[in-house]
């Protein structure tokens, strides 16, 4: 129940399953690694410590425990240590691709973007049909704006799997900032038909109606992302201006 509610983004309802879980055998090794990781979606990283520290030594050999080492450091801008770490974890077991893609960004938190490619392209060599490297060697390009070569990355990604709704979501933002609207509107409305709760969605496919001037379109996007997320001082402002342009003045002022 854990991980079915953890993968619906019912967060805080997964890790109650997994304290749960964790309570009828004190023991259970993957209960304390679901909780370590649930910690650290929900922004609390010195509490994903407290569970990893918790995790006994009969797991001594698995690749997560240095992995989730490293993303609480990551989270605490400890950029040497969590390094240290997902290097680790990726000797441990050089399939394992989650420590490959924080270690990448930890590179672009430091504007080392031919770092960042470099260990994704360590990844490549050992998971050559990943749509998943494909897709975070792309996520590199986005945020360098090499808008081009990220759609490459990205239309290759979906190529290896068909079923990477993030890839979908990427090549829209890629579409979107080289002005082809329509045909980004035609990706985030794909992705939309196969997963209307994806994080960040209903704020893009808003900014998307903007700027195409529907405004009634922009503002019914606004109202689902700032129920879906907790909004931020930015994203409220933007939702109270498409209101205005919508004009639904009683709205924006709330």
């Amino acid at each position: 129940l854990g991980n079915l509610r953890y993968q619906a983004r019912r967060v805080g309802e997964a890790l109650k399953q997994f304290q749960a879980g964790r309570k009828l055998g004190p023991n259970n090794i993957d209960a304390s690694f679901r909780i370590a990781r649930t910690m650290l979606a929900l922004g609390k990283p010195m509490d994903a410590l407290k569970a990893r520290m918790a995790i006994g030594p009969g797991a001594k050999e698995r690749a997560e425990l240095p992995f989730l080492l490293g993303r609480v450091e990551e989270e605490l801008g400890e950029f040497k240590d969590a390094e240290k770490h997902f290097r680790e974890a990726m000797k441990k077991q050089p399939k394992y691709f989650k420590p490959y893609l924080h270690l990448s960004r930890i590179y672009m938190k430091q504007n080392e973007q031919k770092k960042a490619l470099g260990v994704l392209s360590e990844a490549q060599g050992k998971m050559p049909k990943s749509g998943l490297v494909l897709n975070a060697q792309g996520e590199v390009y986005l945020a360098g704006k090499h808008w081009k070569k990220a759609l490459a990355k990205f239309q290759r990604a979906l190529s290896k799997d068909a079923n990477l709704n993030l890839a979908i979501f990427n090549m829209a933002n890629c579409l979107f900032e080289l002005g082809s609207l329509k045909k980004a509107r035609d990706k985030y409305m794909e992705l939309q038909k196969r997963d209307d709760q994806f994080p960040g969605l209903a704020a893009k496919m808003a900014d998307l109606f903007t700027r195409l001037g529907a405004h009634a379109d922009a503002a019914k996007q606004w109202e689902i992302a700032l129920k879906q997320e907790a909004p931020t001082v930015d994203r409220r402002i933007k939702a109270s201006r498409s209101f205005v342009s919508a004009g639904i003045y009683k709205r924006a002022l709330d």
